[in-house]
């Protein structure tokens, strides 16, 4: 992610400044989806 968010914020520019989401990433199918719903709960 970079110091203040450097590589977020340089991906962004890239895309026009289009809001970029960070997904933390498991292995699990179902633990990546709740971690995408995320601040959903996901029962």
């Amino acid at each position: 992610i970079g110091m203040r968010g450097a590589r977020v914020q340089a991906v962004s520019n890239e895309l026009n400044g289009e809001r970029v989401d960070i997904i933390l990433w498991d292995e699990d199918p179902a633990q990546f989806v709740i971690n995408a719903m995320a601040p959903a709960e996901v029962s």
